[in-house]
């Protein structure tokens, strides 16, 4: 049935699971609704429109390719990189997904600066109403992003000055930045737009480390309200095309899922009038590895991966068979839903609920490669802790207490919000593989969590706990008594981190120095890993445990020092199975969480070094004192422990910038 049996209908336009119309007078076709087989949802008006939503017509990206050897600051640098310095995407947590970022790091942060970049943004024809844009991110830093616009008939000159806003600390999700546009003057003819950052002081913090900004995806383009959806999504025009300013605008979401083939009947008062948004195509998926979708089509066509609710990318799909490797941050074990639709995020082609895999690699290569027993994908503790029970039944003697690991197991489960503090009791060891020093400060409930987690996961390495307790206000002035098998020192006035371990360390009477975080959920075998280090590899001084935050994120893949001193967390947020975070390597440095040092070598170091105290990067010092006395730091990929970060003594672990 042809629309034009309605004059006042100018426009149908699909995008993101809802229908928009532009109507003269909505009054004139009530009611307006839109059917899907039995489900029914009227329009609305509303004040968005679908085409400065994300429709983009024309935009001018900024060409970063050489920007980093085309910029340059005042007051000028007598040594490269004395000033500042400068990459494009060379940081790639704080890289803007599917745009360039530009990333600057101030390295003289004590006075002020100008950084110029001399690549210009060219407009060669400024037609019609257009806007630069950009998102900006900052880390310690009071700056200011200045945009200068050039006509190049007139040399007129306009210059908008913006603050970067360090409540936007970047990433690689939009969110994460705050979303700048200033409008070319319009009557501008043709345009050249540059760009500089005034730097003007250091915000003071607790990390001491250089300030960063990031400015990403600058572009000039035509009005449109940027966010994820638009730089994914497309509108589906089902009939006309809408002139801007004109006319009301009225919406209504899907009915139901649409699916290819099926359509619906958008009704205008007595007027029916059918419609078939997607026609079914010949496509499938053909197999699904979890990880990777392959799929057949007979003819080209471009769809939208989906993955929760959330538009993650654009496909395009080729004639016979298309490749789609999932994102790997979506590969962590979690049940997830994934879909592909239409370019308008409308249709959905296909969809399944399934369980990501965590780990990749395929079975018959894990079978061959590897030795049992091999990884599981549940949830993120739950298996580790079946391993920790199993283990512990397996090498059970006469006189394991299986009740206490069941209370410890309950414990674990419950969580620090439900500890119930009952009496523990560790086996006493005369002559220690190990001693775990564990530095703690009121929140008993935190320590107790992990002492139960020591109790849980068997190890075949002996082990000493000596608990350093820093002052406490609470029951963990009173651990001893309920904890028996233990060595608790009472520290009369705080003395925070450093000091608390070396006091530890000092009571130490194993082979091994073993610093634990008291907020942390230690796993089966862990132990023995960092031990099994010292004996596989040559002269190693320390070794540290994979960190995972308490969803199963990877917390921490060892340490890496860059050149400027900034410590930075190997994989922070990553997926903790992936091949380059599960093998042994030396690692700049350990996190202080979770590492072992042999106890003559820590002795001989002094520890932990005063001159670090109270406390933060005295695990950096200790590594760079280890390798100076000629031994090597290894991270352990088989040593898992959970790290929740935010309860230790020191509330810190190197977390990103």
């Amino acid at each position: 049935m042809s629309l034009d049996l309605h004059p006042d209908l100018r426009c149908l336009v699909m995008v993101d699971g809802t229908v928009f119309g532009n109507i003269d007078d909505a009054d004139t076709i009530r009611p307006m609704e839109i059917r899907q087989g039995a489900s029914m949802a009227p329009f609305e008006p509303c004040d968005d429109s679908p085409v400065s939503l994300f429709e983009v017509v024309e935009e001018y990206r900024l060409q970063t390719r050489s920007l980093v050897t085309q910029s340059r600051s005042e007051p000028s640098e007598d040594i490269p990189g004395s000033i500042y310095a400068c990459w494009v995407n060379h940081l790639p947590d704080w890289t803007l997904k599917g745009a360039d970022t530009i990333q600057l790091m101030i390295n003289r942060h004590d006075a002020p600066c100008t950084v110029f970049f001399d690549t210009d943004l060219h407009i060669p024809s400024v037609d019609g109403e257009l806007f630069v844009e950009a998102y900006l991110a900052a880390h310690r830093a009071q700056a200011t992003l200045c945009v200068q616009m050039r006509d190049l008939e007139t040399d007129e000159i306009k210059v908008f000055r913006t603050n970067f806003d360090t409540a936007c600390a970047g990433g690689v999700h939009r969110n994460g930045y705050a979303h700048i546009r200033h409008a070319i003057p319009a009557h501008f003819t043709r345009c050249d737009i540059t760009f500089s950052v005034d730097y003007q002081a250091r915000q003071h913090d607790s990390a001491g480390v250089e300030p960063y900004l990031f400015i990403a995806d600058i572009r000039a383009a035509k009005l449109r309200e940027a966010g994820v959806a638009d730089q994914i999504l497309e509108p589906e025009w089902l009939y006309g095309r809408s002139p801007e300013g004109r006319g009301q605008w009225l919406r209504a979401p899907l009915p139901d899922v649409l699916t290819p083939g099926q359509g619906i009947d958008v009704t205008l008062g007595e007027l029916s009038i059918p419609l078939t948004p997607m026609r079914k195509p010949d496509f499938a998926v053909r197999e699904n590895y979890g990880h990777t979708l392959v799929c057949s089509c007979s003819e080209e066509m471009d769809l939208v991966l989906c993955i929760d609710g959330q538009h993650v990318e654009q496909i395009r799909i080729n004639q016979n068979d298309t490749i789609i490797r999932l994102p790997n941050r979506y590969l962590n074990g979690h049940m997830r839903h994934l879909s592909l639709k239409d370019k308008s995020g409308s249709v959905v082609v296909f969809e399944a609920h399934q369980l990501m895999p965590s780990i990749v690699t395929p079975e018959d290569v894990m079978r061959r490669e590897s030795v049992a027993p091999f990884p599981t994908a549940l949830f993120a503790q739950t298996p580790l802790r079946y391993a920790a029970l199993k283990a512990a039944l397996t090498h059970a003697k006469p006189g394991t207490d299986l009740p206490q690991l069941a209370h410890a197991l309950d414990i674990l489960e419950g969580g620090h919000e439900n500890v119930s503090l009952k009496p523990l009791r560790f086996p006493v060891v005369m002559n220690p593989d190990v001693s775990i020093i564990i530095p703690a400060h009121n929140k008993v409930e935190v320590t107790y969590l992990a002492l139960c987690s020591l109790l849980l996961a068997h190890n075949q390495a002996s082990f000493e706990v000596i608990v350093v307790d820093d002052a406490s206000t609470d029951a963990t002035a009173a651990l001893d008594q309920l904890v028996e098998g233990i060595t608790v020192i009472h520290n009369t006035t705080a003395q925070r981190f450093v000091r608390a371990c070396n006091t530890g360390a000092e009571a130490a009477r194993g082979t091994y120095i073993t610093l634990l975080n008291n907020d942390v959920e230690v796993t089966v075998g862990w132990l023995d890993a960092l031990v099994d280090a010292f004996e596989r590899f040559d002269n190693v001084g320390m070794a540290g445990s994979k960190l995972l935050y308490p969803n199963g994120d990877l917390q921490d893949a060892g340490g890496i020092i860059w050149g400027s001193g900034n410590p930075w967390n190997y994989g922070n947020r990553q997926n903790p199975n992936e091949p380059r975070f599960s093998y042994a390597r030396q690692a700049d440095y350990l996190c202080g969480a979770a590492l072992m040092v042999r106890t003559d070598l820590w002795r001989a170091l002094g520890g932990l070094s005063a001159a670090m105290e109270p406390m933060y990067f005295e695990d950096t010092d200790l590594a760079f004192k280890v390798r100076e006395a000629g031994y090597t730091t290894w991270f352990v990929p088989s040593s898992i422990v959970y790290h929740y970060e935010w309860h230790d003594l020191r509330h810190r672990c190197h977390n990103g910038l």
